[in-house]
């Protein structure tokens, strides 16, 4: 059940105490200040001010309420008209307009200290709430924080020392609180990113962009490493002052060694895979020669079909095998100059051989050669085309644009066919990353071509990305450099 705090009224402090008492304090404050007030007056024989029924007022407001406050204004006003106004004549008969404005005053005076007095007790009563509602909120959050073991929740001050401590941090990084709170989080850091300033930066950059994430090695307590996937935020206050960092680290060595594990069966099995398919490939060659010499002509399309899916099985396992080299650093390169545009023709012209349906136009050509090596920007043309012809089923028309700049070359494959959401547009160059949609669910692939093609663009020095808008197309874009970078 949600429970809302109380909203302080005008008698907020009154619902505490009985009514009997809350009226009861206005009457014993009014006669103990008309006492007090008496014995002045005999001791020193002078005309004392009436401040001593302000403090009964104020008393009465600040313990009965506003009820009780206006009780008490008027017990004085009463007491004062009677007893002091006309010592004399002890009535409530006004004489003259002097009186009248005299105990106006006092009465107005009266009223206005019981609304001031209350209002000052609601705004200490407010921030007595929310001092409790924070103080709750602060162990509520503590109290989650802490029950958090497979991540290590810290924070840090803007100069990026440690403030707090959540026991999953204990676990991963080996530190007790009293140990770690008030020491430079740099201490995670191995000694040579240390000596390249990492730990400032990141801070910097999470400062700039309000969020830093990073994976990579960090230090524990005993000296040993981990791999750590790290999320650090920057916290702001309501004016956008900086006031600290929260930062999330999980432990990834484990995932990581059974990445490497997948990695390294995907090698292994895609090579074991070679040979067979090689074999295959080799006797459905010599049995489409047969069937050429027996004029079998359904024996020969069974044949071709067979000939189609076995280059598609060794294409998949040569990406396969490229992502494991990706993973392992040893993807390898042989960087030449060439001319990109006759690259890009070839390409283009074998790609064109495989569909009949659409017409892919070149626009544009390249200025000067490139250095890069030549095969692995052909497989990244082929990956596009390939792609675009893919998911435009019902267009007729692909675009590459080549768009010289000043030091290096821009290439663009669009195709007018389904686009891609903006929510995958991020993720599409990542290792088997799939889109999956309803108007999507029957085109092939493994999500590897993508990864793999930025993986080469990337080598080179150069950008990849993609602008898509759903149901309109997507054009997808790399650079390359004109010369060695």
């Amino acid at each position: 059940m949600k429970r809302k705090p109380p909203n302080p009224t005008w008698n907020t402090r009154a619902s505490t105490y009985p009514t009997f008492l809350r009226f009861a304090i206005p009457v014993a404050t009014v006669l103990l200040a008309f006492g007090i007030k008496l014995q002045l007056e005999s001791l020193f024989h002078l005309e004392t001010p009436y401040l001593v029924f302000f403090a009964s007022i104020m008393i009465s407001a600040w313990y009965g309420g506003f009820k009780t406050s206006l009780l008490a204004t008027v017990l004085s006003t009463v007491l004062i008209f009677y007893f002091f106004l006309h010592p004399d004549h002890n009535s409530f008969i006004i004489h003259n307009i002097k009186e009248a404005i005299e105990i106006s005053i006092f009465l107005i005076e009266g009223i206005l200290i019981s609304v001031l007095s209350q209002f000052a007790h609601n705004a200490l009563r407010k921030s007595e709430i929310k001092n409790i509602e924070l103080k709750r909120s602060r162990e509520h959050y503590k109290l989650v924080v802490d029950a958090v073991k497979d991540y290590a929740i810290y924070t840090l001050d803007p100069d990026g020392y440690i403030t707090s401590w959540n026991k999953g941090a204990k676990r991963i990084k080996g530190y007790k609180a009293k140990e770690i709170i008030g020491k430079h989080f740099s201490i995670f850091y191995p000694q040579e990113r240390i000596n390249k300033k990492d730990p400032w930066n990141v801070l910097e950059i999470a400062e700039e962009k309000g969020r830093f994430e990073d994976e990579g090695l960090r230090i524990k307590k005993d000296g040993s490493a981990f791999w750590a996937d790290v999320v650090i935020t920057s916290l702001m206050d309501d004016q956008g002052k900086l006031q600290g960092f929260s930062q999330i680290t999980r432990d990834m060595t484990k995932h990581r060694e059974l990445d490497k594990r997948k990695d390294e069966f995907i090698s292994i099995a895609s090579h074991e895979l070679k040979t067979p398919i090689t074999s295959i490939k080799v006797f459905n060659q010599i049995m489409q020669k047969l069937s050429l010499q027996r004029k079998d002509k359904e024996f020969q399309h069974y044949l071709n079909r067979m000939e189609g899916q076995i280059d598609r099985l060794n294409e998949i396992i040569t990406d396969l095998l490229d992502v494991s080299k990706i993973q392992a650093g040893k993807l390898e390169f042989k960087k030449d100059l060439f001319n990109l545009n006759d690259l890009t023709r070839e390409i283009v012209e074998d790609i064109q051989t495989t569909t009949k349906k659409h017409r892919i136009i070149i626009e544009g050509k390249s200025l000067k050669k490139i250095f890069g090596d030549k095969d692995r920007i052909g497989q990244v043309l082929t990956n596009f085309l390939t792609n675009a012809i893919k998911y435009s089923p019902n267009t007729d028309k692909i675009v590459v644009k080549i768009i010289p700049q000043k030091n290096r070359v821009m290439v663009g494959v669009q195709d007018f066919g389904i686009g891609i959401s903006k929510e995958h547009q991020e993720k599409i160059f990542e290792r088997f990353y799939r889109v999956y949609t309803e108007d999507e669910k029957t085109f092939p692939g493994l999500g590897m071509g993508l990864y793999i093609s930025s993986d080469i663009i990337e080598r080179h020095n150069g950008k990849i990305w993609v602008e898509s808008e759903k149901g309109k197309g997507s054009t997808f874009y790399f650079t390359l450099f004109y010369t060695k970078t």
